[in-house]
């Protein structure tokens, strides 16, 4: 994953996940980002219950809750270059990366498009472990 040079302040910013609307799943998180990198940058967690509009987050895992949708989250960071992630045991709204069961297993799918409007770069690894990938881009 690559985001542009303008998502980061400085060039030692950390790389920010924010899980907004599950404290278990942040917990997760947490646990294991600790100690860990993405290229030379650390992996800061950030816990929301309701995600603010100032939210400094690269990645936003978005389960939404009682004060806050899924959609609601999303619409905080829409048109920003933030990786949005969603799930489908919190309902129908999907995120850049949707996770699903498929089988037993969890799998994920891609919208590519989304990602693309951010100028959020991923890997070809990346797009071709996907269950699928949603893109108008041609071939």
């Amino acid at each position: 994953m690559d985001w542009p040079a303008e998502s980061f302040s400085a060039p030692e910013e950390p790389l920010a996940v924010c899980v907004a609307g599950d404290n278990e799943f942040a917990q997760l998180v947490e646990s294991a980002a600790d100690g860990e990198h993405v290229g030379s940058r650390s992996v800061l967690v950030r816990r929301f219950t309701v995600l603010p509009a100032d939210a400094r987050c690269h990645v936003l895992y978005a389960a939404g809750g009682p004060e806050q949708s899924v959609l609601q989250m999303l619409d905080v960071v829409r048109g920003r270059p933030v990786l949005t992630v969603t799930d489908e045991t919190r309902g129908r709204t999907e995120g850049m990366v949707h996770f699903v069961l498929v089988d037993r297993r969890v799998r994920f799918r891609i919208n590519l498009d989304e990602v693309d409007l951010v100028h959020v770069v991923m890997s070809a690894r990346l797009l071709s472990v996907a269950l699928t990938v949603n893109s108008s881009r041609a071939s």
